[in-house]
């Protein structure tokens, strides 16, 4: 026979769960010994057993009963319910984790790139480029990626300002 302390320090579920698999019917109602403690036997910690595995794959405690019980035929049909659930739940997280690895990404480029107009345009000057060249840079970058250039100017910290007037100088001047 075994206490609830004990049932609970071996698969590791707190009094209230296993209480609540009692109350569900998971477990039946154990005999009770003459101090009134509950003392489950070898048949229940077996089922209790069974319960854990299907709770620890996820699967709904009124789908658990049915398949502990055998009031469907469908044992399989019920599994195979929980494992669409779950590759469900597996799609919706890979796109969430999608997107985090975007703005992630983002937040790199940001953190990492805080370029000001003036270190870029150093770095530019340092390469060689002169002022004329910078300037049809920003045209073909205009001309080819207008949304990607306005990005680019406000990561620079460039005002809102700043960038509509690189902006229309680039758009004034022919890129070839």
């Amino acid at each position: 026979m075994y206490s609830i302390k004990a049932l609970c320090d071996e698969f590791g579920l707190s009094r209230s769960t296993l209480l609540y698999y009692e109350k569900m019917t998971l477990i039946k109602a154990p005999v009770r010994n003459s101090a009134n403690y509950r003392m489950y036997s070898d048949k229940d910690k077996q089922r209790l057993a069974q319960v854990c595995l299907y709770r620890q794959v996820g699967v709904p405690v009124k789908d658990i009963l049915q398949i502990l019980d055998g009031e469907t035929h469908s044992d399989r049909t019920l599994l195979e319910k929980q494992l669409e659930r779950i590759n469900q739940d597996i799609l919706a997280l890979q796109a969430q984790q999608t997107e985090l690895l975007k703005l992630l990404k983002r937040q790199e480029w940001t953190s990492q790139a805080k370029l000001t107009k003036e270190s870029w345009s150093q770095m530019l000057r340092e390469s060689g480029l002169s002022e004329a060249d910078m300037w049809a840079w920003h045209d073909r970058f205009e001309a080819r990626f207008p949304d990607e250039h306005e990005r680019f100017l406000k990561d620079l910290g460039m005002s809102q300002r700043e960038r509509e007037h690189v902006r229309r100088r680039s758009q004034h001047t022919d890129p070839n």
